[in-house]
């Protein structure tokens, strides 16, 4: 049975900790007000538009709204690679397992929060990962900077295999870093764990305040996007935000 009309909205709008607000807003009612209800494992579980994993548009949007929304936890962006004498690179389960491990074992001892997407090497196998973390780890200088210029450090805590990372710039508008690391969740990684990203620490926050309503589209001044294959449009706007 359908469900009723009113039960569905044409905008979320999204509420950052720093006082930021993202609006998303459709020219039709998209946004089921009431979570659905699925069958899983003989257990009930509930679901919204927006949970379902298959879905990396909104993969990548939650990526970036637990990147933006502790922007002021990160300390710097890592490159994490697994030494085949220490690590599998390539088995699933095994990689999984020690380094959540790890990581969780971090969040107790070393105060870690982080944010992690895996990624394949080249030949399609072998894993790496790309994140945000924090905590008092231990780092070194590597003797190398990046394009930047930026001082390109070694974090000497991690066992598993080399490591670079690049302390933030406090300096400057959270929103591009944020914005870049979605560009490593793809199709692909949907194949390395199931899920696309690692995600942990006491002080990370995971869920925003949201709230789904009705926004007149045509005054929304944004740029308009069309969505392939169907008579949907689609509008984003940032409130609060310095790019």
């Amino acid at each position: 049975m359908k469900k009723p009309f009113e039960e569905y909205k044409n905008c979320k709008i999204k509420y950052y900790p720093n006082g930021a607000t993202k609006i998303t807003c459709f020219n039709d009612n998209v946004y089921n007000t009431k979570p659905e209800i699925r069958k899983k494992r003989g257990k009930y579980k509930m679901l919204t538009l927006t949970d379902r994993k298959d879905n990396i548009k909104a993969t990548k949007e939650k990526i970036f709204d637990i990147a933006y929304a502790n922007a002021d936890l990160w300390q710097y962006f890592v490159t994490l690679t697994l030494n085949e004498d220490i690590i599998s690179r390539t088995d699933t389960k095994e990689i999984s397992r020690r380094v959540n491990k790890w990581f969780y074992n971090s969040v107790s001892r070393k105060n870690c929060n982080f944010l992690l997407i895996p990624e394949y090497h080249k030949d399609g196998k072998s894993i790496h990962f790309h994140g945000l973390i924090s905590g008092d780890f231990n780092f070194v200088d590597s003797g190398h900077k990046d394009k930047s210029k930026r001082t390109i450090y070694n974090m000497t805590d991690y066992k598993f295999g080399f490591t670079t990372a690049v302390k933030l710039d406090t300096d400057k508008p959270p929103i591009a870093v944020c914005k870049y690391i979605t560009k490593y969740c793809t199709k692909d990684t949907a194949k390395i764990f199931g899920s696309r990203y690692l995600a942990g620490g006491r002080a990370l926050k995971r869920d925003l305040p949201t709230l789904k309503t009705f926004f007149d589209y045509d005054k929304l001044d944004s740029e308009e996007i069309s969505i392939p294959n169907t008579d949907r449009k689609i509008k984003y706007a940032f409130i609060g935000v310095l790019e």
